[in-house]
């Protein structure tokens, strides 16, 4: 029976009932970038539940197909069904029917593929094949999700870089700024009549003055 229906449509998903990916069919939803995955036992359920259709499954049978002869608790079924309601996001409980004291349905809707699309026509001159082709590609490229490239790690690492770029810029206006400075102490003479004394006193002549330098205080006096 699964095999009349390749691909259904539960509530806003659109399924490939041998994939356990479910995908949004508003594209003007917020989350519709983002897929739903299945567990097995999610798909295990959806799959027995579409064997079954129309008619309801026994809670059972359902345990039979998805647990086989393993011992389960009581909750375990209820459990399963509230979280795959959950990933489909069915609130009000009408894609997973629950028919009381006999077992659960599925709500969905088949979709029927046209089998003439994929027998191959007679061939067409060139200029009729790039036509055809050409809309064709186009309605695929718009239908391919799109990629952002706005990652956190990559904005971490450009914001790293900046900073790093205006760190060095600042170390090299310094350095250029204070240059001068530098190789004027780098080379200035030494005074030529200059003793040093205890504690750090230095007496130096400084145009013809006789002058006392605390090295401590770092404190020069000339009278």
């Amino acid at each position: 029976m699964i095999a009349n229906f390749s691909t259904v449509v539960l509530g806003r998903f659109s399924w490939d009932v041998n994939s356990r990916e479910l995908y949004r069919l508003d594209k003007n939803d917020e989350h519709y970038a983002k897929k739903c995955v299945l567990t097995p036992k999610q798909h295990q359920l959806l799959t027995c539940l579409i064997d079954a259709y129309p008619s309801t499954l026994k809670k059972e049978q359902i345990i039979e197909k998805v647990w086989g002869s393993k011992h389960i608790s009581q909750e375990s079924l209820p459990q399963l069904i509230n979280r795959t309601r959950q990933s489909l996001e069915d609130g009000n409980k009408s894609i997973l029917v629950n028919e009381p004291g006999i077992g659960y349905s599925l709500n969905f809707t088949p979709v029927v593929s046209d089998r003439t699309t994929k027998t191959a026509p007679c061939m067409p001159d060139n200029d009729d094949t790039s036509t055809s082709t050409q809309p064709m590609m186009e309605s695929q490229l718009s239908n391919a999700p799109s990629v952002s490239i706005r990652h956190p790690l990559w904005c971490a690492l450009l914001g790293c870089l900046f900073f790093g770029l205006i760190l060095n810029l600042w170390k090299l206006t310094t350095a250029i700024y204070y240059q001068q400075d530098f190789l004027d102490v780098l080379n200035a003479k030494p005074y030529p009549e200059m003793t040093k004394g205890q504690d750090g006193i230095i007496h130096l002549t400084i145009d013809n003055h006789e002058c006392t330098y605390y090295k401590t205080q770092l404190l020069l006096q000339c009278p």
